[in-house]
């Protein structure tokens, strides 16, 4: 009985200091400043005042996109023409593109964007009192997967009372500015998250700036936000060649071609959002992002059931004249190759206007 007492309190030992230390390392770190978010004036609020005051925000570290969008919803103007939502691959479409100018379109996009996220954004412009003529979404698959991000956990009550608008049902206006229990429970997953410590010992390999954004200027080399929202890949990334998307082919393309069906609520919760914009006279842009050939050369778009169904589902709306449909799941039918992606997905920010049209 000694020594298993003893086992106990040495294996209590280890996993007490063990937790110390990664709750620590990643306090002190957070290269994604997912812990120190909660200060009344947030870098986040300062990189929304920059964006809207026409300055590019430059990060030598990862941002905390989705608190950056939040304050930039949050002192956006009352009413804009145009407003972006969706994942990294739609996150480089600009004023430019849209000819518009800065005060009246905002990319409300950030990385990993699922049905959730887009949820939860329009939920903080109902809740902020931010209205927009048109509306842009991305189709991308994880729009209509099973969800598995956390990462819009901790904005889940503007998603459940924008859920509430569509239902029409009850509607308490609580003030979600608080720190809540979603809060409490998100930080105390990232202090101690095994993945977020990789994340953070990678960063201290790559970095060797202290500054986790910077204001203006010209930091090329850094990807930043332009006055917009829209968002830039630093100078390396954008350097990318041909072989670097073939890399990211073999090393990840598996993963980017799940053969897995769409989560079919989701459609249904999808063509809610839609209807519910229609009813309002917004008018709507449906956008498929392409990926490379080559990575549909290695992983036929037909082993992945996903594809179809967005595709099938998408077709009612081509109808509607409020609606408009512009990409391809196809880069053939947009003329694009290899050579205008930075990956296996990203279309460069330069060629977007040849994958953000309507297809011939």
């Amino acid at each position: 009985m000694k020594n298993e007492g003893k086992a106990f309190a040495l294996l209590f030992g280890f996993v007490f200091f063990a937790g110390i230390f990664l709750g620590g390392f990643n306090y002190l770190i957070d290269c994604a400043n997912q812990l120190h978010s909660f200060k009344p004036e947030s870098q986040e609020a300062i990189v929304a005042r920059g964006i809207l005051n026409g300055e590019s925000v430059y990060f030598p570290t990862h941002p905390n996109e989705r608190k950056c969008k939040q304050e930039l919803i949050k002192q956006m103007p009352e009413k804009v023409d145009t407003v972006a939502i969706g994942a990294s691959l739609l996150m480089t479409v600009n004023k430019e593109m849209l000819n518009l100018p800065a005060d009246e379109f905002y990319n409300l996009g950030a990385s990993g964007m699922n049905l959730k996220d887009y949820m939860n954004t329009l939920g903080m412009m109902k809740y902020y009192g931010k209205d927009a003529d048109n509306f842009i979404f991305l189709l991308h698959i994880d729009v209509f997967l099973p969800n598995v991000d956390a990462r819009n956990e901790t904005y889940a009550m503007f998603g459940d009372y924008y859920r509430n608008h569509l239902e029409s049902a009850n509607i308490e206006k609580k003030d979600f500015d608080k720190i809540s229990l979603s809060d409490v429970r998100s930080f105390i997953r990232t202090l101690f998250s095994v993945n977020y410590l990789k994340d953070n010992l990678s960063f201290i390999k790559k970095h060797e700036v202290s500054e986790r954004f910077i204001v203006g200027g010209e930091h090329p080399e850094y990807a930043h936000y332009m006055n917009d929202g829209s968002w830039s890949y630093g100078e390396i990334y954008q350097k990318n060649s041909v072989r670097e998307v073939l890399e990211d082919v073999r090393n990840r393309g598996k993963e980017y071609m799940p053969t897995i069906n769409c989560e079919q609520a989701n459609f249904i919760l999808f063509d809610k959002i839609i209807q519910h914009l229609l009813s309002k006279g917004k008018e709507i842009t449906l956008y498929f992002p392409p990926y490379c050939p080559s990575l549909y050369a290695a992983y036929p778009i037909e082993n992945s059931p996903c594809f179809k169904e967005i595709e099938e589902f998408i077709s009612q709306y081509d109808v509607e004249e409020n609606i408009t449909i512009l990409g391809s799941f196809y880069p053939e039918k947009l003329g694009m190759t290899d050579e205008n992606f930075y990956d296996a997905r990203h279309v460069r920010r330069e060629d977007m206007t040849m994958a953000f049209r309507k297809c011939e």
